[in-house]
């Protein structure tokens, strides 16, 4: 890789991250950080984009103690995190239960002006709720100027995650209230938080009614959450009646 870079010569920044995005996307995590200290070796400047790329690079693969100390060098370096940087760095702090590196994180978007942002929003939602702080992510939803498909699934997620059916119902209404149309996460996290509660009346209308409703039809990933609930609610040879039925060869979580 070494010779790599020095056959380049003097390239632009540009093409530099472009490579090291090249090798993220083909998981070559390692090349890629490898290619990224080498360029600080050869002092070059690396811009926001730059740190940015490498930053998600290791959020995007597990590598989150590594996207932390990026994130804390590209401060030292003086490059200022943007309005793309902090949602590719807060995967990483809710993968650990890195509560104190994610509001630090919210701190410096509030500072920046950037925490109104629909991809800042929705990335410190699923933040907050991957820490079990759901009612911090609520917050977060609420202050929100402006929210997409993203930011109510983001909520509607850590509902679900947490086992809070009813929580999860009422934001479902509310978000059909407001106009949002719910796609087929949004149905998938709905009947997830219905199965781990025991609502199976619930969950299994919501499930009828999916795509007369809402126009979706039902996934592989719908069904095994409406045959958890039946299995749960220990009805089994309504469950299996389920598999029978699908219009598809169940998988492993079915």
């Amino acid at each position: 890789m070494s010779q790599v870079l020095e056959d380049m010569g003097q390239v632009e920044v540009g093409a530099c991250n472009a490579l090291i995005t090249g090798l993220a996307r083909h998981g070559l995590v390692d090349k890629a950080l490898r290619v990224f200290k080498e360029l600080q070796g050869q002092q070059m400047e690396l811009n926001v984009v730059s740190w940015t790329s490498v930053v998600a690079c290791c959020s995007q693969h597990g590598k989150d103690i590594e996207a932390l100390e990026l994130f804390r060098e590209m401060q030292s370096a003086g490059v200022k995190p943007n309005a793309v940087t902090i949602p590719c760095l807060l995967p990483a702090c809710g993968n650990i239960a890195a509560l104190m590196h994610g509001k630090a994180a919210h701190c410096f978007s509030l500072r920046r002006g950037i925490s109104g942002d629909v991809y800042v929003g929705s990335a410190l939602i699923d933040m907050y709720a991957n820490c079990g702080k759901i009612q911090l992510a609520r917050c977060c939803f609420d202050r929100m100027p402006v929210r997409n498909l993203v930011c109510w699934n983001a909520m509607l997620g850590g509902y679900a995650m947490h086992g809070k059916a009813n929580e999860a119902i009422e934001f479902f209404l509310l978000m059909q209230r407001s106009g949002q149309k719910p796609d087929s996460v949004s149905l998938t996290s709905l009947l997830s938080a219905c199965s781990q509660s025991g609502l199976t009346e619930e969950g299994h209308r919501y499930f009828d009614r999916m795509t007369t409703d809402h126009g979706i039809k039902p996934r592989v990933e719908h069904y095994a959450c409406v045959v958890s609930l039946l299995g749960r609610a220990g009805k089994l040879e309504e469950a299996y009646s389920m598999i029978e039925k699908m219009p598809f060869e169940p998988d492993a979580c079915v």
